[in-house]
């Protein structure tokens, strides 16, 4: 089997056993206790409880798989990825999504760290629970330090992007310096993926969930809803829906959240969000209607949406994977560390 696909089946609970048999197997410890853990993990525990019991399921199995106690394992998996806890680092990532004459496409670079790029993994969840949807998702192993290249004990299995058989999720950075608590935005992705099967589904979801973080939103169905949702913890949830064609990077676009664009150019004076979005809007423009699946990689392997600024004094931020997805017909083609000579394609 290819070493960048992993595939599980199971109940919410069992998936989580055969996870954490395989995190033990990584060198997994779960020693690392968060230090603002007690402050936060009751408000937590309430939230998960609400929004997403199964994640708990999930958490019980991965306890049992890891041997440690229960406990332990959902006070540091529920308060681990709060802003207080470490500085979160935004992820890049061009998305767009096309209603074209051949199909519902999905084009995407998801631009992250180099200790992602040589160990980013394609997803399988087979859930035996027919009351949600199997899903397939792709997971940047939630490192998170700059400059640092890790080892499998501590890498995990989030989603940053997830597709059922009728609806897509994909997510990306946004900006914003306000934090708070909530559902870790990769869960978020998940949650959606296995929960919903229209656009309209899944924004009625994102826009009471509470998460921890502004994040950015690519939605699509195979009926040809398309809408990004930009969730700013300083100004809201805001939604922009077309049936034609809809691109995402790291900026807003909604018109209520514009003005919040200014904190990017605090550290730098410019910033590539644009520069992606105006290319993939200025291709689109002319290119949506015939769009087809073997030429959104050609669309999007070259500057400026591909990102390879390597090592820490750059930034530390360089394209992991590429995804050209058709939702109507269920055919996808996943480009793995294009910029390499380790370079993994898996379609299917």
């Amino acid at each position: 089997m290819n070493q960048r696909v992993l595939k599980f089946r199971g109940t919410h609970r069992e998936i989580g056993e055969q996870i954490g048999l395989l995190y033990k197997k990584w060198g997994h410890t779960y020693s690392y206790m968060p230090p603002f853990a007690d402050r936060y993990y009751s408000q937590q525990l309430k939230i998960y409880e609400k929004f997403y019991p199964q994640h708990l399921d999930f958490l019980t199995g991965l306890a049992k798989g890891l041997r440690i106690g229960k406990d332990k394992m959902f006070k540091i998996s529920l308060t681990i990825f709060l802003a207080p806890v470490y500085a979160i680092v935004d992820r890049r990532c061009s998305a767009f999504a096309v209603n074209s004459s051949y199909g519902i496409f999905i084009g995407r670079n998801y631009d992250w760290l180099e200790s992602s790029e040589l160990h980013a993994k394609f997803l399988q969840y087979d859930y035996t629970d027919k009351s949600f949807f199997s899903i397939k998702g792709i997971s940047d192993m939630g490192t998170w330090e700059f400059g640092k290249l890790v080892g499998p004990e501590e890498f995990i299995l989030i989603t940053e992007d997830a597709w059922n058989d009728n609806l897509y999720i994909g997510l990306n950075g946004a900006p914003g310096k306000k934090k708070d608590i909530g559902i870790c935005t990769p869960h978020v992705v998940q949650l959606i993926a296995e929960q919903c099967k229209k656009v309209d589904e899944a924004l009625s979801i994102l826009e009471k969930i509470p998460t921890p973080n502004s994040q950015i939103y690519t939605l699509a169905d195979k009926w040809g809803n398309l809408a990004v949702v930009e969730k700013s913890l300083d100004g809201g949830t805001k939604v922009r829906r077309s049936t034609k064609f809809i691109i995402a990077t790291n900026h807003f676009n909604h018109k209520d959240l514009v003005s919040l664009n200014a904190t990017m150019f605090e550290k730098v004076p410019f910033h590539s969000s644009f520069a992606r979005y105006h290319y993939l809007e200025s291709n689109l423009m002319s290119k949506w209607k015939e769009l087809k699946l073997e030429t959104i990689n050609s669309l999007m392997k070259v500057p400026p949406v591909v990102q390879n600024w390597r090592g820490i004094k750059n930034g530390d931020v360089i394209t992991i994977w590429q995804l050209a997805l058709n939702l109507k017909k269920g055919e996808s083609n996943i480009v793995f560390a294009p910029l390499t000579r380790q370079k993994n394609v898996i379609t299917n």
